[in-house]
């Protein structure tokens, strides 16, 4: 099955899932509900893989008001999940949106949630919420067209104001993919500056990460850092669709991707996607099966058929942190696999490693 990547845009966008996927929630930035003269003056954009199934994000910034002290109402907006996944809101909140919070200049601010049905949610002065017997006569909860808007109202001072706000989500998946999430940049075109001028974003994912991200707000990698042991690199990638989507694909063995630019206009969202591990292999077999980079993914990893490719198994954790082999038929194979990143520096240690990792080579060592 080809799995199309559809950009999340906000409250417009049309998301389509079959039964074997869940779109949980996306991330956005935060906008004006009311007219507004300030402007975004930096940005700082964290987003942490937690416990495999979660995002945390993290936003910093700092705005520019140029007149009087005046209050702003000011909001978070989310869209519906769909597909193979209860949409139906909890508690009056998204259902898959957690520990949502905001600080005005280090200070907790009061946050509230209403349960919109369209982009006009805002008008009189009032929120057009859905009522109380709308959401508990919801007929499909697979299909629920709910939109939440999180809100608070600081107060903007004249000259610099920070807001500091944070949430956890739930990763969107599928059959194919291990996940995916789009959060929403172009919103950040509403503030007076229809920009950031100074936008950075980090991408934290965890440990041995292969994932990719399909070139909509940026045009090649040379605007990415890697901090850490790992690499990145433009290609196109057929998996997505027929043509190939212009994707960068990262590999990281630890440490953080960054990206960051002045005067930012995002011309698209930004995207993530990690593909499932298929060996497609009953056995393991190291003449056509490939190994996974992600720890996680050793459970697809089926029985080695010889000693050859049980030593290939057993020096797996090794290869993922760039051990390079003496052994020609080891070093052969790893270098085939395009996660492998030598690394002359590396001492292979097995106390160092992770408590899975030596459990998985104790089981090949017998």
């Amino acid at each position: 099955m080809k799995f199309i990547l559809i950009n999340l845009l906000v409250f417009l966008a049309t998301t389509a899932f079959t039964n074997d996927g869940a779109f949980y929630a996306n991330g956005n930035q935060l906008i004006p509900i009311t007219e507004s003269k300030i402007s975004v003056k930096k940005e700082i954009l964290l987003i942490e893989r937690v416990n495999s199934e979660y995002l945390r994000i993290h936003v910093h910034y700092e705005f520019f008001n140029p007149g009087a002290d005046k209050k702003v109402l000011t909001g978070f907006e989310a869209v519906s999940p769909s597909g193979d996944v209860d949409g139906t809101p909890r508690n009056g909140k998204h259902p898959y949106i957690y520990d949502f919070s905001a600080k005005v200049n280090g200070e907790m601010i009061a946050t509230n949630v209403a349960i919109v049905h369209d982009s006009l949610y805002y008008q009189n002065q009032k929120f057009n919420t859905v009522s109380d017997s709308e959401i508990n006569n919801i007929s499909d909860i697979n299909n629920v067209d709910f939109k939440y808007v999180y809100y608070f109202e600081p107060l903007f001072k004249k000259g610099i104001t920070t807001i500091d706000h944070s949430y956890l989500l739930k990763l969107s998946g599928s059959v194919d993919l291990k996940y995916n999430f789009t959060y929403v940049l172009t919103a950040a075109a509403r503030w007076a500056n229809n920009q950031i001028d100074d936008f950075t974003l980090i991408l934290d994912l965890g440990d041995f990460q292969q994932y990719y991200i399909p070139k909509t707000f940026f045009d090649n990698k040379l605007s990415w850092v890697h901090l850490g042991q790992g690499k990145i690199k433009s290609m196109l990638d057929s998996r997505l669709d027929q043509n190939g989507i212009s994707a960068l694909e990262v590999i990281t063995q630890n440490g953080q991707l960054i990206f960051q630019q002045s005067n930012f206009k995002p011309k698209d969202e930004l995207s993530i996607y990690a593909w499932n591990f298929f060996g497609g292999c009953e056995n393991f077999n190291p003449a056509y099966c490939d190994l996974p980079f992600e720890l996680d993914d050793t459970q697809f990893i089926g029985q080695p058929v010889d000693e050859m490719a049980k030593k290939i198994l057993r020096n797996l954790p090794f290869a993922r942190r760039g051990y390079i082999f003496k052994n020609a038929e080891l070093q052969a194979y790893y270098t085939r696999m395009n996660w492998y990143i030598p690394n002359q520096n590396y001492e292979a240690l097995p106390e160092l490693l992770t408590e899975q990792e030596k459990t998985w080579i104790e089981k090949f060592s017998e």
